[in-house]
């Protein structure tokens, strides 16, 4: 992430489409409960909310990006307005409630809700092309000086990978939005999931149908879905960590713990850190803490690679559901894959 202070220097006038952060309100016994198992509910909950906030200042500062927060459960809408203007980010982020089910962003019918906000976002930006944004019937404009993107490109991120810079959520989008000749993009996580997807405008909704969510093949299983969409283009980017066990948090520890504050503060993990330090004897408790995946992974570098790019998304790709291998042939002969330099 180390990249921040030099994106500033890039030219960000271009509409490089939409950015849609999914995020559930942070609560104890509801909020990465995996950690809250170990380190407490309470902690895991102010653990999961500085990461929030983190981001939520992090992305807010990018140019030619309008910017969408997609919130759950539908009764945090006030809690979120307040946390929104609270930190002076009323005019950065335009909240969309997560409709379908419980509204649990990790709950099975997730695609099914990712696919309603993709259309609702695209439908957005069509209706509103060229104009400011005015309240709708299902968005909530919190300032009306947000104005959407007139391209069609489209972005999902999550809220719990703080290695993700602004670097990289530009590339991201420039990716299918640029002329390069791809339809999408998509970003790995090191658990077999992924922690960011670009999609151009030509591509349906009915990506998000079959996905096996919360699985250490949910990228490859999003991949055959956009392969079954009829998607031919998509270019596999740089894998990241994201943090659901304790031991992700001690490598997050320890990385962060190798930055001066200066270098925490430009990169934009503060709140995250100031969490971190207070849970600095439960997280150094354990010394022989597996580091071959997360500590290549330096959080002041843009690459945020485990080895090369090419063995991380090889590995992937051939993980396994059940007893079928899911390769790049499994996923479809005529896909167009590349993997992304590191």
């Amino acid at each position: 992430m180390g990249v921040l202070a030099s994106c500033r220097l890039m030219s960000c006038e271009d509409d490089l489409g939409t950015l849609v952060m999914v995020a559930k309100y942070p609560m104890p016994n509801k909020s990465k409960t995996r950690l809250g198992k170990v380190i407490g509910y309470k902690e895991s909950a102010s653990f999961a909310m500085a990461m929030l906030e983190d981001l939520l200042h992090r992305y807010g500062t990018l140019d030619g990006v309008h910017r969408i927060l997609l919130y759950a459960p539908l009764e945090a809408r006030g809690k979120f307005e307040k946390l929104l203007e609270s930190h002076m980010l009323q005019d950065a982020w335009e909240l969309l409630p997560m409709t379908g089910g419980d509204n649990d962003p990790t709950s099975t019918d997730l695609g099914d809700r990712l696919k309603a906000a993709l259309r609702r976002v695209r439908k957005l930006s069509k209706n509103s092309y060229g104009s400011t944004l005015t309240p709708a019937t299902d968005t909530t404009s919190i300032a009306g000086k947000l104005k959407p993107s007139t391209s069609g490109t489209v972005g999902f991120v999550g809220s719990d990978c703080v290695d993700l810079s602004i670097f990289d959520i530009r590339n991201l989008l420039q990716t299918v939005s640029a002329g390069r000749g791809y339809d999408a993009m998509i970003l790995p996580a090191l658990d077999g999931g992924y922690v960011g997807l670009a999609l151009s405008e030509d591509v349906p909704a009915s990506v998000f149908d079959g996905v096996v969510w919360s699985d250490s093949t949910t990228c490859v299983s999003q991949l055959q879905a956009l392969t079954r969409s009829g998607v031919k283009s998509v270019m596999i980017g740089d894998s990241f960590p994201d943090i659901d066990e304790i031991d992700d948090l001690r490598r997050l520890y320890k990385r962060l713990s190798k930055l001066s504050q200066e270098e925490r503060t430009l990169n934009g993990v503060s709140r995250t850190w100031g969490i971190l330090k207070t849970l600095s004897r439960q997280l150094q408790s354990n010394e022989n803490v597996n580091d071959e995946k997360g500590e290549k992974h330096d959080v002041k570098e843009a690459k945020g690679v485990a080895g090369s790019s090419q063995e991380i998304n090889k590995n992937a790709l051939c993980a396994k559901n059940g007893d079928k291998d899911l390769t790049v042939d499994a996923v479809s002969p005529a896909l167009k894959l590349q993997l992304q330099d590191a």
